[in-house]
């Protein structure tokens, strides 16, 4: 004989009620490990000064360089492209190129593509896109050092020009203090003087830590070891995704103040992905 009774309902109830038990206690744990990365994320956004936390950055993406592997552009990336950039074969440079997925595309469509990425691995892939020009591994920091002071290892690029640049998908979000912002964009203006400038970011609401509780005790503590190092107050909020490093969400106001800042216009939209064309003002 088989099936119920009261020892199946026993059974029931026991094997149930250890299951809501379990449930119970990885949800408790899980609260833990959130606090906890929480407070950290607080601690180091605050106790590191900007070029620490872009480097810090740079070296998660190194830890994981598959994940990040070639794809296809999304929509809105298309129907940036297709309406910003000049007819091929314009020539753009693309930088945090990653594996190449913006690069692969544009040479596909027949453009002249020079690129460049910090992380080796990745630059590496992106060079070994067949029609591909000039890849160097370096990053915004060097992009700008070659361009304001011909120094580092893309002091080429300073006499170079391009019809359009790319700042790489999202990379831009990656920039983490308002100077370096527009220093970056005033690099990319004198490389594309008549050309636009492409970028794409987290917009506000994307990408940051929450501010609960843990993170705001992190963040006290993380400023209070900044004064004891001797730097500045941040001042911009910056927040941190595990597998994309630290981060700045934009308003629009935000980009286009950058673009005045550059003597441009900006064509801005904060959906499906923060993203905007940087157009020369025109004149007479």
């Amino acid at each position: 004989m088989t099936g119920g009774g009261p020892k199946a309902d026993l059974t029931g109830l026991i094997l149930g009620g250890g299951l809501l038990a379990a449930a119970r206690l990885e949800h408790a744990a899980a609260r833990g490990r959130d606090r906890r990365r929480a407070f950290l994320n607080g601690l180091v956004s605050e106790a590191l000064d900007t070029a620490e936390l872009e480097t810090l950055t740079v070296r998660l993406y190194e830890r994981a360089p598959g994940r990040y592997g070639s794809q296809l552009l999304t929509d809105w990336e298309s129907a940036m492209f297709a309406g910003a950039l000049p007819s091929p074969p314009a020539r753009i440079l693309v930088t945090a190129a990653g594996s190449g997925r913006e690069v692969r595309a544009l040479v596909e469509r027949d453009y002249e593509v020079d690129a460049l990425e910090p992380v080796p691995v990745m630059a590496a892939a992106c060079a070994a896109i067949p029609g591909v020009g000039a890849v160097w591994t370096a990053t915004h920091d060097d992009l700008i050092d070659a361009v304001e002071r011909r120094s580092g290892p893309v002091a080429e690029l300073a006499d170079q020009r391009f019809d359009a640049v790319i700042v790489g998908w999202g990379s831009f979000t990656h920039v983490l203090s308002r100077e370096g912002q527009r220093r970056l964009l005033a690099v990319c203006d004198r490389l594309a003087p008549r050309g636009p400038i492409l970028l794409s970011f987290f917009a506000q609401g994307e990408g940051l830590s929450r501010r609960v509780r843990a993170f705001e005790a992190g963040a006290r503590l993380g400023r209070r070891l900044a004064a004891r190092r001797g730097s500045a107050p941040k001042e911009l909020q910056i927040g941190f995704v595990w597998h994309l490093g630290f981060t700045h969400a934009f308003t629009p106001d935000e980009i286009e103040a950058l673009a005045v800042a550059v003597r441009r216009t900006a064509e801005v939209t904060m959906t499906p992905y923060g993203h905007a064309v940087l157009r020369p003002e025109t004149t007479g």
